[in-house]
């Protein structure tokens, strides 16, 4: 629900949350990215945030973070389709 609280359950999920590059995002299935902006905590286990608003729909979701100090940004992806009424 946009505006509510989510939590991801994972791990390697740490990320700089100040970095644009980097966090929770969205993508519709045209590629339309929307990045989550408000982060409540963000550990290499778990990441709640708020979500973002979001027009009705399907969406993959991710996670985007710096790999081990390499400078490399890696990506995960959420195995279900996240859906907005």
């Amino acid at each position: 629900t946009p505006g509510e609280g989510a939590h991801l359950a994972g791990r390697l999920l740490r990320f700089d949350p100040a970095d644009p590059a980097q966090g929770v995002f969205f993508v519709t299935a045209t590629g339309t990215r929307t990045r989550a902006e408000r982060y409540l905590d963000v550990r290499p286990g778990k990441v709640i945030l708020l979500a973002p608003a979001l027009p009705a729909g399907g969406y993959e979701g991710g996670v985007k973070a710096l790999f081990n100090g390499t400078g490399e940004v890696r990506s995960g992806k959420l195995e279900a389709l996240l859906t907005v009424a």
